[in-house]
C-alpha cells in the first residue's frame, strides 16, 4: 500500500523538479524507514495513530527531523 502511494507521490514530485529544479525535496519516508524497515515505534513511543496518520509524538518526531534536515542544508557547516 505504501508503495503504491509513494509511486504517485514520486511521480508527481518528478515532474515538478523537471519544471523548478532547485527545489529541495524533504522525504518523510526517510525519518521513518531505513534500508530494511519502516518503524511504527521509536525509543518505546508510538509515531502512528492509525495506518495513515501520524501521532503527535509522530509529528513532533517528523517535524524535528525536518527541522535538522532543513537547518543542514541552509547552514552545512553546523553539522
Amino acid at each position: 500500500e505504501v508503495d503504491n502511494v509513494r509511486q504517485k507521490y514520486l511521480s508527481a514530485v518528478t515532474d515538478v523538479l523537471l519544471e523548478f529544479p532547485t527545489i529541495k525535496i524533504y522525504d518523510p519516508l526517510e525519518a521513518f524507514c531505513d534500508e530494511s524497515y519502516c518503524w511504527a515505534i521509536k525509543n518505546g513511543k508510538m509515531l502512528y495513530r492509525d495506518n495513515g496518520h501520524l501521532s503527535k509524538v509522530g509529528a513532533i518526531y517528523l517535524g524535528e527531523y525536518f527541522k535538522k534536515s532543513i537547518v543542514e542544508s541552509i547552514w552545512p557547516s553546523l553539522n
